[in-house]
């Protein structure tokens, strides 16, 4: 769906927030069919909204591709960034299915840049916003100022690895794309390794825990683990595309912005005012980089 450029939200969505407030409700009061429960959920899912707009009590899911529970089942209440909504930048910072999520403190940032110096160009906005900030992280590569010149592209994400000996370790996944379960990409690993697309792999394990994601691919003794990584990407969705398609709802009718334009909208409808406290209370490190890992 097509969000609006006004708060990055569907009527749907927004419409459904409106009703929510700061005390948990049985999350089957606001969406009461299972299909509107799964176009409201993604809202409180942290792998597929970089800041969550929805705060659930009860099973919600997760990136290994394990379903939600059914919403009688699941308390929700919004999130202070939801309670905010009206100042809150949601188009650049949580994108869309073709609008890519940024940086809460890096957007906050370029914004503040164009009201101070409306000349500013491109490359000025760029020194404060630099590229994507996926909600699962990743590596991006692409020629994003031409992306953000004229609003659209292809971005090509990676997922964030590093060597240790013989271990090759993914610690961040492209967008999308889901660790365990039948289309999670550890079956696409071992199902590669089973079709000889990839060879050179001992073992898989999955070594996640609470402080953050670790997949670990061992490389067999004599393999080479540099070129084993390369073949991971090659081969499976721990390499994928995004296509970048910057268009928003304008009075119903869908109409493609520049980055700038992005920013220009945000200021005429509501200042610079208030950004400051927003990304000081809300914002947080950087996480993404625009050149691979490995």
């Amino acid at each position: 769906m097509i969000p609006d450029l006004s708060d990055g939200l569907d009527a749907f969505r927004r419409g459904r927030l409106e009703r929510l407030g700061d005390r948990y409700v049985q999350a089957s009061t606001i969406v009461p069919t299972d299909e509107q429960w799964d176009a409201f959920v993604p809202l409180a899912q942290d792998w597929r909204t970089r800041y969550p707009l929805v705060d659930g009590l009860g099973n919600l899911g997760s990136v290994d591709d394990d379903p939600p529970a059914e919403a009688r089942y699941v308390e929700v209440r919004r999130t202070p960034l939801a309670a905010r909504l009206p100042r809150f930048p949601n188009l650049l910072v949580n994108g869309s299915d073709t609008i890519p999520g940024h940086n809460l403190a890096e957007v906050c940032a370029a914004i503040r840049a164009v009201a101070t110096d409306p000349s500013i160009d491109l490359d000025g906005i760029m020194d404060r916003l630099p590229g994507p900030d996926f909600a699962t992280g990743g590596v991006v590569r692409g020629d994003l100022r031409e992306i953000y010149a004229t609003g659209a592209g292809t971005l090509c994400l990676r997922a964030r690895a590093h060597v240790e000996e013989r271990e090759i370790v993914f610690t961040e996944l492209p967008y999308g794309v889901c660790k365990g379960g039948e289309h999670g990409v550890i079956r696409e690993i071992v199902d590669a390794v089973a079709a000889r697309r990839i060879s050179g792999v001992s073992d898989v394990q999955d070594w996640t825990h609470r402080e953050g994601m670790q997949l670990v691919v061992m490389t067999a003794p004599r393999g080479d683990t540099l070129a084993l990584l390369q073949d991971l990407y090659r081969e499976t969705r721990l390499e994928t595309e995004y296509a970048v398609d910057l268009t928003a709802r304008v009075d119903g009718e869908p109409r493609r912005f520049t980055l700038r334009e992005l920013i220009d909208a945000y200021l005429d409808e509501h200042g610079p005012a208030g950004l400051e406290a927003l990304a000081h209370e809300h914002g947080d490190p950087r996480r993404s980089l625009l050149k691979p890992s490995a």
